[in-house]
């Protein structure tokens, strides 16, 4: 996923442009109610990431949890934040299709955990998880369960999600099969005739989904 496929997907899930604060290719992406970021995506020279090759890389900064960001900081395409706080932001290199999806399930959690909070009632009762100077102790029995819980619920929201895409372009292209891009009408002995996937520049041997999302990026430009 590269930039500007990134900014579509975030048009369409948040309804959300990003912003150029800086005048520069760095990128900011701000809820539209608080004006907090849940994303900033950098320009980065690739040695300064500890990478071999030479060049500017494009990396997406997400806020996430600090177990999540542990276990993932390190792995290839993952870096500690980019001139962000270390322990609650993650870089993750753009232009790396392996990492699509979990770009999409960071970038929902960010948003999550940078949105609005709600209100709780204030409550007298001691917090028995909590230390006498106000921090969580949790054993690493404790901690592992939490990575558990976190990852599947990470893994639920992207079948969640993918159900909903399923859903979405079943309904923006009931006009579409495996010949045509857009279906304009049918013959009286009901044959299809219109606009074909080679007519506007798609491979015609790509799984089906990936023709609908590929002429949908067309359609937007």
């Amino acid at each position: 996923m590269i930039r500007q496929e990134l900014f579509t997907w975030i048009r369409q899930q948040y309804g959300t442009e990003p912003e150029y604060p800086w005048h520069d290719w760095n990128a900011v992406l701000r809820h539209n109610d608080n004006n907090k970021w849940y994303g900033v995506v950098l320009e980065v020279s690739a040695d300064k990431l500890g990478l071999p090759e030479a060049g500017i890389i494009d990396v997406l900064n997400v806020k996430s949890d600090p177990l999540l960001i542990g276990s993932l900081r390190g792995q290839d395409g993952y870096f500690p934040a980019y001139h962000m706080n270390k322990e609650k932001w993650l870089s993750i290199q753009l232009g790396k299709p392996e990492l699509d999806d979990a770009i999409k399930d960071l970038l929902s959690l960010s948003y999550e955990l940078t949105a609005p909070k709600k209100r709780k009632p204030k409550s007298s009762a001691k917090n028995p998880g909590n230390s006498a100077n106000g921090k969580e102790n949790y054993t690493q029995e404790q901690l592992d369960q939490i990575k558990q819980a976190e990852e599947q619920r990470l893994r639920q929201r992207r079948m969640e999600r993918e159900a909903k895409e399923r859903e979405r372009l079943a309904e923006l292209y009931a006009d579409c099969d495996d010949r045509f891009a857009f279906i304009a009408g049918y013959t009286d002995g009901g044959a299809p005739y219109g606009v074909m996937w080679e007519e506007v520049g798609i491979d015609t041997g790509l799984p089906f989904e990936e023709k609908v999302k590929l002429y949908h990026m067309q359609m937007l430009g």
